[in-house]
């Protein structure tokens, strides 16, 4: 695949995400955007999380369930991303993030806490998403 057929299929797949976020957070009354707020605070939690992640990916060759994805990432991905500018690496990120959680924590997560529960919400929204990941990966 072209790197501009890349990028055009992951903008496609990821608005797609978008559209059908916005669709399903009308159809439950949830506004998905209703609790993203900027503040220093959750600049932090966002840094402090991301902190023990990214210790996980430096840890990644030691560990081998962590060895085997990324060299699944590696050989799917490695050659096309290696030929792409960090400007269009940066949009992916930001596409992927920005989208991903606008379905997963904007809406479907609101809407199991609603119905079952803050814990059921957080578990249940990040299970379909390690199901959607695991999906994409095969």
């Amino acid at each position: 695949m072209s790197k501009s057929r890349f990028l055009l299929m992951a903008t496609l797949f990821e608005g797609g995400l978008w559209i059908l976020a916005e669709g399903i957070g009308s159809f439950l009354h949830i506004d998905p955007m209703s609790a993203l707020s900027a503040n220093p605070d959750a600049l932090l939690y966002a840094l402090g999380g991301t902190l023990p992640l990214y210790l996980i990916l430096l840890l990644g060759d030691r560990l081998p369930s962590l060895a085997a994805l990324k060299n699944l990432l590696v050989d799917r991905l490695g050659k096309l991303l290696a030929t792409m500018s960090r400007l269009e690496i940066l949009y992916l990120g930001f596409l992927a993030g920005t989208t991903e959680e606008f379905l997963f924590r904007g809406v479907l997560q609101p809407w199991f806490e609603r119905e079952w529960g803050w814990i059921s919400g957080i578990f249940l929204s990040n299970l379909i998403f390690a199901l959607v990941q695991i999906g994409r990966a095969h």
